[in-house]
């Protein structure tokens, strides 16, 4: 309490945390920024949020009657594909990561110009690579030789996240990945269930995990805003 006649102390906000948006497959950074609206608004006073968008189109699905399924005629995107004819599947096993360098190089312009980054904030196949990005930004913060030297950050949420299936990324994975990580987790999602989460898991040092009751998507009820801004008052 100040004394009578002096200044009122001022409090010092802490610094918003600056934290690059990664969105999912056949997302677009545009269909990312209005799903994470009301997040986004619940945590102003924790962060600024950058988005990004994959420099791969994904192919126009058709419904029933071979009419284009995408409405608005959106291009949709992609981090990659898991088959030469630029289709994805999370739950493949295969050696085809076509487009994964070069989505690798676009994020690393984008740490070079748009950053410094905080962390990252990823969801399904985004936070597939989010894990990947994990790896590397451990290994520059550790002088390791790594051609994305621009990639640096200090913490990932991943939301959906899950082990990428394409066995030339296993080099990511061989050591546990000590890196500050939120997984977020939907007990009944059906894109990306449950159990491929949760083995995500076992690939990082003493993961923090959040399991909400809903689907495939980025919760915003009370307990999940609680358990990112409790995560991100723990990163120093």
């Amino acid at each position: 309490m100040s004394k009578r006649g002096s200044k009122p102390e001022e409090v010092v906000k802490k610094p918003l945390k600056k934290i690059l948006m990664i969105h999912g497959y056949r997302q677009t950074e545009k269909s990312f920024r209005e799903k994470t609206g009301g997040l986004r608004k619940s945590l102003k006073n924790q962060a600024d949020f950058i988005f990004c968008e994959a420099p791969h189109i994904v192919l126009k699905r058709e419904d029933e009657f071979g009419e284009d399924s995408n409405q608005e005629n959106i291009d949709e995107k992609g981090w990659w594909f898991s088959s030469e004819n630029k289709s994805y599947n999370a739950q493949l096993e295969t050696n085809c990561d076509l487009g994964f360098e070069e989505s690798l190089q676009y994020l690393d312009n984008v740490f070079q110009t748009q950053g410094p980054f905080d962390g990252i904030l990823a969801f399904s196949q985004g936070a597939c690579l989010g894990s990947v990005l994990c790896k590397i930004s451990k290994l520059n913060q550790t002088d390791e030789i790594n051609k994305f030297k621009n990639i640096k950050f200090n913490f990932a949420i991943l939301v959906a996240g899950f082990k990428s299936g394409q066995t030339q990324h296993d080099f990511y994975y061989e050591q546990k990945i000590d890196f500050p990580t939120l997984h977020i987790i939907g007990e009944t999602d059906k894109v990306i269930p449950k159990d491929m989460s949760e083995k995500l898991l076992n690939y990082f040092v003493e993961p923090k995990v959040f399991v909400h009751t809903g689907g495939h998507f980025v919760p915003v009820n009370a307990d999940a805003k609680n358990s990112i801004i409790n995560f991100l008052n723990s990163i120093n």
